[in-house]
């Protein structure tokens, strides 16, 4: 008996489940007409057969692990495209199949297993692919024509504004608590009282969630909100470039403007001026200011206070969290993994992050040296995971920086206090 399955797909709601029956009998003809047992069906809905996003595809995958145990020996589908629009796909896909003995028929385009069908096949896959990205090009080039001409190119419109027939026109409501947030920053007042104000009238952000200061951010830098029709043809993934937008098709005056451009620039420079003042710190140090993390945020340095001294401790990004909390709480920053650059500091239960160091101006190097002594000291007495005292390259080279600093410094923060 030569068992077979199905296998339907359909790429979006514009198709119909009409489309998945007219996969479904055509298979099952082609199985009666070649005596074939159908034992079961696999079928993704809605779901795209484009580039290699068959790991989206439930159903598939599921097909794919069923291979091996057994079930079936052929896999109808109703043509080529259905598996997949990309050649890659398709040519794993049969490697896969014939090293278990299982058949993959399209039963609309059957060319049978002779050496030129293998060459037709080939083809039929070849365009499956071609035709994906020449829908793609053409896609794309509607959307430049749309956009030359200051038209909507599809998804949701800007807070502020309605699409009436392809063309951008003001929500009055909206645009009125646009008017009032641009105020309040040029007034350098809150938002929470206009957030809150939002959200209980029942005003949505462009995803449906309600509004939140990132929000706010998102409608202050928008261009858009001067009459300037704004269109990217391919989307940023960087927070910097959605405000910038390089490469973007600009028109000026081209929509109902909800904001004066002057009034705009204003608040731009305020904003600007506020994000370069960052945090106004209590202590002169040095570099004040000048230190940035890899992610771009300007570091900052924790301040601690031990009896009559005052410690400068390592620099730290704003965006992974604070001293207190061991910088592991990552809030944007990527420069690295979180938790990745932190230790435990000496004498303390708090953490830190360790990938600048700034010392104390009063002491120099003396509390850098106290602190390297107790971490030797510290890693002398550690044991190995079965008891073992731990030895080695690290606790020889403890020992030598112990021996080169004493007399210098008695004690990591005895050293410290004494300076």
């Amino acid at each position: 008996m030569n068992r077979a399955v199905l296998y339907c797909r359909y790429s979006s709601n514009r198709q119909t489940e009409d489309s998945m029956e007219a996969q479904r009998r055509a298979c099952k003809d082609y199985a009666a007409a070649q005596g074939l047992v159908i034992v079961g069906e696999y079928v993704d809905e809605a779901v795209s057969g484009k580039g290699s996003k068959t790991a989206s595809r439930a159903q598939y995958q599921r097909m794919l692990r069923d291979c091996g145990k057994g079930l079936f020996d052929t896999i109808l589908i109703h043509k080529f495209d259905r598996v997949a629009r990309n050649l890659a796909e398709h040519v794993n896909l049969d490697k896969r199949l014939l090293d278990i003995g299982i058949s993959l028929v399209a039963v609309s385009q059957d060319f049978g297993n002779t050496n030129e069908a293998k060459i037709i096949k080939a083809l039929m896959w070849s365009l499956s692919e071609y035709y994906s990205d020449n829908l793609a090009t053409e896609v794309k080039k509607g959307h430049r024509e749309n956009a030359l001409k200051a038209l909507h190119n599809g998804g949701r419109p800007a807070f502020g504004y309605d699409v009436v027939d392809g063309k951008y026109v003001i929500n009055e409501l909206e645009a009125g608590y646009i008017r009032k947030i641009f105020g309040a920053a040029l007034n350098r007042e809150g938002f929470t009282k206009i957030i809150d104000e939002m959200n209980a009238a029942g005003l949505r952000g462009r995803l449906g969630k309600p509004f939140r200061y990132s929000s706010i951010y998102e409608i202050i830098r928008n261009e858009k909100y001067t009459g300037t029709y704004i269109y990217m043809p391919t989307k940023a993934t960087k927070r910097e470039d959605r405000r910038t937008k390089p490469g973007a098709i600009r028109i000026e005056d081209a929509l109902p403007a909800i904001i004066d451009k002057a009034i705009f620039g204003e608040v731009q420079e305020i904003m600007d001026n506020h994000l370069q003042a960052g945090r106004r710190s209590k202590t002169n140090y040095l570099c004040s200011g000048l230190v940035y993390c890899t992610c771009g945020a300007k570091m900052h340095v924790h301040v601690s206070k031990k009896d009559e001294h005052t410690l400068l401790l390592p620099v730290f990004c704003p965006l992974r969290g604070s001293y207190g909390d061991g910088g592991g709480r990552r809030r944007g920053c990527s420069a690295l993994p979180a938790g990745a650059a932190v230790r435990a500091f000496p004498g303390q239960n708090k953490r830190r992050p360790t990938s600048v160091s700034v010392q104390r101006e009063e002491h120099g190097p003396d509390i850098q040296e106290g602190h390297k002594r107790q971490n030797c000291r510290q890693r002398e007495g550690a044991r190995g995971p079965h008891g073992q005292p731990v030895e080695g390259q690290l606790a020889r080279r403890c020992r030598g920086g112990n021996r080169r600093a004493h007399g210098s410094i008695e004690g990591g923060n005895r050293g410290a206090a004494g300076g």
